[in-house]
């Protein structure tokens, strides 16, 4: 269950859940990772073997409608890219 390099270099212009969560840490050096990674500067990590990562595959259907549910919101556009350009791009 790992992803398609379809996949991973269409990751590469988006920002996800996982990248969002990182820019919303405030840590400036994960922050940087991640830029270097979209930017092509560096490669992104394979996680494919991580049990947390793995795991949210399976669990995110179930974990939308808990959030949902707890707190009366509805979350809208899943799946939803949103590209990024730099000028290496």
């Amino acid at each position: 269950m790992s992803l398609t390099p379809e996949q991973i270099r269409k990751r590469r212009y988006s920002i996800g859940g996982s990248d969002m969560n990182i820019i919303m840490s405030g840590n400036e050096e994960k922050i940087s990772k991640l830029w270097k990674q979209k930017r092509g500067d560096i490669e992104s990590e394979n996680l494919s073997r991580v049990l947390p990562v793995r795991m949210g595959s399976f669990t995110e259907p179930f974990n939308v409608q808990w959030f949902q549910e707890e707190t009366g919101r509805a979350v809208t556009n899943m799946g939803m890219n949103v590209y990024i350009r730099t000028s290496r791009i």
